[in-house]
């Protein structure tokens, strides 16, 4: 699964106007993929 972070707007050094922005990143540091019928059991 990805995460989805937000920036909200804010000023950097020198007062400087930064725009508010998502970015995407990883959960994991390497993605995790069941077999078939590795999963019995209901979330």
């Amino acid at each position: 699964p990805d995460m989805v972070m937000y920036l909200y707007p804010h000023l950097a050094d020198g007062n400087t106007p930064v725009p508010g922005y998502s970015t995407v990143f990883p959960f994991y540091s390497q993605t995790q993929y069941a077999m078939p019928g590795e999963r019995t059991e209901a979330l």
